[in-house]
């Protein structure tokens, strides 16, 4: 008799085997089999937050799909940085395809993440029917990333319309300043040039007149000759030999340096006899020489005219500070004053042609605004002034960086460089070391000693300069 019933053997169903993950609405247009497939194939990465994944010039040419967490692409576009975020189940390629970009982008974890990584090897072994939707779905994150790219453009040009809306308010505010009676009255007290100055830059700005003309007229007036004899025969220039006639000076020193030292013998007879003068003067005479190579280069300027602007450009800083000692009660409120205003309206009063002060307004501008946003009619004056000033600038080992313009100013002004330290290398340093002799001795020994330091201190440099 069987006293048990033999057992019958019962299976449990055992589940289909589906995704870890639970995934959106923004993967439909993958089945779950796809999915199983993509999460089975492809290593997934945990990220700690911070964690870079792919750094700017790396060609690592692979796909990513966030599983958990978000990413951060930073993208750096003509010096201005933009993050891009991607979050869960979004996919992002990081290859040459993005084409010059890739040299400035980086890839960040935003959290802790979790991250699908796809190399371009791999991808192409998924069924055509994958890779096509991965590729759809790769084609809508860049749209993403355009569209990201538009509106931070969009935002910027607005930014960069109210900046230059607060410089034109600025701009206006500094000129009603400068026209107040205070400050008017303070520039109508100070003497005006000597009448030679007036002649001189009269004659210099007159396209027709020669050269020869003018080197005559000054050889014919016994003061003006005599002034230019004393100061060059004394430690102005430090010449070995004694000149005896106006001739002899111009060949010796070139005409531009005569009249450079009759300007500034004419400015410095209205200015005081003091240090902070004097530096202005060095900075002033320094300027002026890089200014006249640049035009000589560029061709878009006159010499002579830009000459005279680098000799007077600082001319209202000297302004400044006699207001600022007169009205010693109310330092603070003057110390916003512009000094390029200040100086351009005293060298209006004075008289002096409109291609002079005019330029002299405007020749700090350049440092934040384009070429195209300055007074056109003396757009090359005002670029030729701000690259001299850059020229300087290297020249004295000070930090050119935030010079974002000056590619724009170069290239208008047509110049055979368009980098500046290669212009100021090639062109600048070389035509200001070609004959020292004819600089000032201030200028010459500042030169010599950063640019030829072996040589400044040699004895036969000094007996030949």
């Amino acid at each position: 008799m069987q006293l048990f019933k033999k057992a019958t053997a019962t299976t449990t169903p055992i589940p289909a085997k589906t995704p870890p993950f639970v995934f959106p609405d923004s993967l439909s247009e993958f089945s779950k089999e796809d999915l199983a497939l993509i999460y089975s194939t492809f290593p997934i990465k945990k990220l700690r937050q911070g964690e870079v994944i792919a750094k700017p010039g790396e060609r690592r040419n692979q796909i990513f799909l966030v599983v958990e967490g978000s990413l951060i692409l930073s993208l750096s576009l003509d010096g201005l940085e933009t993050r891009i975020p991607f979050f869960k189940d979004e996919f992002l390629q990081f290859s040459s395809s993005l084409g010059k970009q890739i040299e400035t982008l980086t890839l960040i974890a935003a959290e802790n993440t979790r991250v699908l990584e796809m190399s371009q090897v791999s991808f192409r072994s998924l069924p055509e029917k994958i890779q096509l939707a991965i590729q759809n779905n790769l084609q809508s994150q860049f749209v993403k990333i355009i569209d990201h790219l538009s509106t931070q453009n969009l935002l910027f040009a607005r930014k960069n319309h109210q900046f230059r809306s607060y410089l034109a308010a600025l701009d206006a505010n500094a000129s009603a300043i400068t026209a107040s009676a205070l400050i008017q009255n303070t520039i109508k007290k100070i003497p005006k040039l000597p009448t030679y100055a007036y002649d001189l830059i009269g004659k210099l700005h007159d396209e027709n007149i020669k050269t020869e003309e003018v080197v005559n007229s000054i050889q014919n007036d016994p003061s003006l000759a005599s002034i230019v004899l004393k100061r060059v025969n004394s430690a102005y220039y430090g010449l070995q030999e004694k000149v005896t006639d106006v001739y002899r000076a111009v060949l010796l020193l070139g005409f531009r340096n005569i009249y450079e030292l009759i300007l500034t013998e004419a400015v410095s007879s209205v200015m005081p006899k003091e240090e902070e003068f004097s530096d202005i003067q060095k900075h002033s005479l320094l300027i002026s020489a890089i200014s006249y190579e640049i035009a000589m280069v560029s061709k878009q300027v006159r010499p002579p005219t830009i000459t005279t602007i680098g000799l007077l450009h600082e001319v209202g800083k000297i302004v400044t500070s006699l207001l600022k000692r007169k009205h010693a009660n109310i330092h603070e409120l003057l110390s916003g004053l512009d000094d390029a205003k200040m100086g351009a309206s005293l060298l209006e009063s004075w008289n002096l042609p409109e291609g002079i002060f005019k330029v002299i307004e405007e020749h700090r501008k350049p440092e934040f605004t384009p070429p195209e946003a300055v007074n056109q009619e003396y757009k090359f004056e005002i670029g030729t002034i701000y690259l001299a000033h850059i020229c300087h600038d290297i020249l004295m080992g000070a930090d050119i960086s935030s010079a974002i313009y000056l590619p724009e100013y170069m290239a208008a002004l047509e110049l055979p460089e368009t980098n500046p330290q290669e212009f100021c290398k090639r062109v600048i340093i070389p035509a200001l070391l070609k004959n020292p002799k004819r600089l000032p001795a201030v200028i010459r020994n500042m030169l010599t000693a950063r640019l030829l330091p072996a040589h400044s201190s040699s004895a036969d440099t000094k007996e030949t300069w």
